[in-house]
């Protein structure tokens, strides 16, 4: 009897299924994972860049190199910091989204981005 059930191939394509459904759906999540970084990365450089510019146009403004920052990186929790000088630095730090997987990625340490951007502040009109 053990025998017949063992020549039996009924069932098999549900166990390889089953088997294989997890390690896809890993593979998948682990792929969009790195998606959210490198796009994480691009915003970042971004917002810091247009923080750098906004700041040096505006003769060192830290207010408006902030705001061009966040505008730039908007959808993303960033931490800018402008500092002036003869050369604008624009620092920025964001907060990358991490999947949740249980097991696989349980709950752990947040994940930060930064960047920075250098411009040579500019004499131009006062902004705001």
């Amino acid at each position: 009897m053990l025998r017949r059930l063992l020549k039996k191939e009924e069932g098999a394509e549900l166990v390889a299924f089953l088997i294989l459904v997890p390690i896809l759906l890993a593979i998948a999540m682990l792929i969009w994972q790195m998606f959210l970084f490198g796009h994480a990365m691009v915003v970042t450089g971004n917002a810091a860049r247009e923080g750098a510019r906004a700041a040096a146009a505006c003769e060192g403004s830290v207010g408006a190199g902030k705001n061009a920052a966040y505008a730039a990186a908007s959808g993303y929790e960033i931490e800018p910091s402008i500092s002036r000088g003869s050369t604008v630095v624009a620092r920025i730090r964001t907060h990358v989204p991490v999947l949740r997987i249980p097991y696989f990625l349980p709950d752990g340490k947040e994940v930060w981005i930064s960047a920075t951007s250098r411009m040579k502040r500019e004499r131009g009109p006062k902004c705001r």
